[in-house]
């Protein structure tokens, strides 16, 4: 017989497994409803699993060319090459990308549609960058208008260099404008009807700067689209996310929605679920800067029905299945209910099943690609002799243009250069030669790059600071040398050392400056910071 200690252990024993297993089942419960789509039906309405290629894969083993397919540029934001020093931002050339676009033209029926910013990648240009950016903005929006584009919409940035140059350029370089005429708040210019040989699409063009109601706008669009008959109905647009995916779910009848401002390099279609009618519609978010093109492609335009995703509801089926088990492995690891093992094995067996079952297919479907705009593409003669006309340009218009150092502060505080710093720091100077920092002057002539404002600022010292460098004045200057980081030291050197004048501590917004967002996206300022330090520069020296 157990005694009244050895009951209450057991009790507790079995409360502590009973909850457990409780939690269990209530979270297997959960995680059981939590699909990202749901399963496409077959023809005859019977649920199966779907693809389980790549979207890749999918594409390059297509045997049917597709009814029409829609080619998307989203925000080049000024981007005409890859720029950065990071392995993930050796994708884009409006070269290569030009050349991708006339190829997969010949493939099938085309549309294409440029969304958002362009020209520029800030809201405000500097003084001595505009003439460069002015001439690239003109280069950027020649080569647009050579593309068989249908519909274009312009992004906040596209004015950065003044409303009264956009204008200019507007008028000397007209493109398939679709936006809503300020003059007379005409909201038909907001909305457009593709028509192809054996397709139209109703296209809505929707900016965050047009002052109108954009519910307006759509249904005034869609009475148009329904009188018309078109095949299907798009959103393009430079809303932000949110606003966006607000609307998506108000609007079963437009399957795709284009988001052309800040928008990710998803690889795959985004559901939207509508209840009434039953069906999806789609948000695209193919990324910026030139480095992947989106590109969708639809079969069975004519058929009824919604447009199904096998592709994309195979990988968020997965991703389902992969994360309900991956929950189930942490609770099997902590009972020894057979209710558990049984239910992961289950999914599991689900899992592999899926995985191998074929590709489902739809008479009505849709497939979506983000091809990387990488080196293995091949460029465009023609588009490569208008960058390299452009690029050669740069040292006549920029000297024409450069600005004079500015002189040093009242108190004399310029820049030494990198010969003087050696003379108290030599071990300093050993380590930061074995650096990065030391060779990104060559960088620059390697590429003949170094009339190019909007490269130079980054591999010299004191750029356009008082008494530091400026386009052709950076002879002493040159590379990302001490000064770089540490500020101004010729008062410091003059004094003959010690802490005055000269900032010891660095703060990560001195490197952001060049390592920011858009050039160096995976910058990690703790790690970065150990390649940049070492014996004799804020580490001892190593004992010989």
């Amino acid at each position: 017989m157990m005694n009244s200690r050895h009951l209450d252990l057991n009790q507790k024993s079995f409360s502590k497994t009973w909850l457990k297993n409780l939690l269990f089942l209530l979270v297997a419960l959960a995680t059981s409803n939590m699909s990202f789509a749901q399963t496409p039906l077959t023809q005859t309405g019977t649920p199966q699993p779907s693809s389980l290629p790549s979207v890749e894969t999918v594409v390059q083993k297509s045997k049917t060319p597709a009814d029409v397919q829609v080619l998307l540029i989203n925000e080049l934001m000024g981007y005409i090459e890859p720029c950065g020093c990071t392995i993930d931002l050796k994708l884009g050339s409006i070269e290569r990308l030009d050349a991708l676009i006339d190829r997969l033209q010949a493939e099938a029926p085309t549309a294409v549609l440029t969304v958002g910013s362009h020209l520029f990648d800030h809201e405000h240009i500097k003084e001595h960058s505009l003439p460069q950016e002015q001439a690239k903005a003109k280069l950027l929006r020649s080569i647009i208008a050579s593309w068989p584009s249908d519909a274009h919409i312009d992004g906040a940035l596209d004015v950065a260099a003044g409303k009264e140059f956009y204008q200019k350029l507007k008028n000397a370089i007209p493109l398939q404008e679709l936006s809503k005429d300020a003059s007379t708040q005409d909201i038909s210019t907001a909305y457009t009807i593709i028509k192809k040989s054996n397709y139209s699409i109703g296209l809505i063009a929707l900016k965050s700067n047009d002052q109108k109601d954009h519910k307006k706008v759509i249904d005034q669009a869609l009475q148009a689209f329904t009188q018309a008959h078109t095949n299907f109905n798009m959103v393009i647009s430079t809303l932000t996310r949110a606003e966006l995916r607000i609307l998506a779910q108000s609007y079963p009848q437009i399957q795709f929605w284009i988001l052309g401002h800040k928008a990710q390099e998803e690889q795959q279609l985004i559901p939207i679920e509508h209840q009434i009618p039953k069906r999806y519609s789609y948000i695209i978010e193919a990324g910026d800067r030139g480095r992947h093109l989106g590109v969708i492609k639809l079969y069975g335009i004519n058929e009824t029905g919604t447009f199904q995703d096998p592709v994309g509801d195979r990988k968020r089926q997965l991703k389902s299945l992969e994360l309900k088990i991956k929950m189930r492995q942490k609770f099997a690891a902590m009972s020894s209910s057979p209710f558990v093992k049984k239910g992961l094995s289950k999914l599991q067996t689900e899992l592999a099943t899926l995985k191998s079952s074929p590709l489902q297919t739809f008479k009505k479907q849709v497939e979506y690609q983000l091809i990387p705009i990488s080196k293995e593409l091949v460029s465009s003669p023609r588009v490569e002799a208008m960058v390299k006309s452009y690029q050669k340009s740069l040292q006549t218009l920029n000297m024409k243009n450069a600005s004079q150092v500015k002189p040093p502060p009242a108190n004399g505080n310029g820049y030494a250069g990198m010969a003087e710093c050696s003379l108290c720091h030599p071990d300093a100077e050993v380590f930061w030669k074995e650096t990065r920092h030391a060779h990104a002057w060559q960088t620059l002539v390697d590429a003949n790059k170094t009339f190019d404002v909007g490269c130079v600022g980054c591999h010299v010292t004191g750029w356009q600071e008082p008494g530091g460098s400026a386009l052709g004045h950076t002879e002493k200057l040159q590379d990302v040398q001490c000064e770089a980081c540490h500020g101004p030291a010729a008062k410091h050197a003059e004094i003959g050392g010690g802490e005055s004048y000269v900032k010891l501590k660095v703060p990560s917004e001195k490197c952001e400056s060049c390592h920011n967002q858009l050039h160096s996206p995976k910058f990690n300022y703790e790690s970065y910071l150990k390649k940049v330090i070492g014996p004799g520069h804020g580490m001892p020296l190593q004992e010989k």
